[in-house]
């Protein structure tokens, strides 16, 4: 389901990205509650790509607040790396916009 995500981004398909990231996204967070942690760091690491393909499938349709929020998501497993960094990017850009429609 990843491949097809990121093939979704990639065509500028951000329904289809987001249809397909939420699969992803369950699927990771489902692995982690059901052994109280992550087992395999590619779960985590495929939950955090899963959220920022949300941010960006949100910010897409014009949602910038759902994008800071999954973003924001990432910083929860990201203390450090490029997760960390690329959530960071997201939300200082989407910043200004997620203000400007929360009034």
């Amino acid at each position: 389901r990843m491949d097809g995500a990121i093939a979704a981004a990639r065509r500028g398909d951000w329904p289809g990205c987001r249809a397909a990231a939420e699969v992803v996204r369950a699927a990771a967070w489902a692995s982690f509650e059901r052994a109280r942690g992550w087992l395999r760091v590619c779960d985590r690491e495929l939950l955090m790509l899963a959220e920022l393909l949300l941010a960006l499938s949100a910010n897409a349709a014009g949602d910038a607040a759902a994008a800071v929020r999954s973003a924001d998501h990432v910083f929860t497993f990201a203390a450090a790396g490029g997760f960390r960094d690329a959530a960071l990017l997201f939300v200082r850009w989407l910043d200004a916009d997620a203000r400007a429609q929360a009034k």
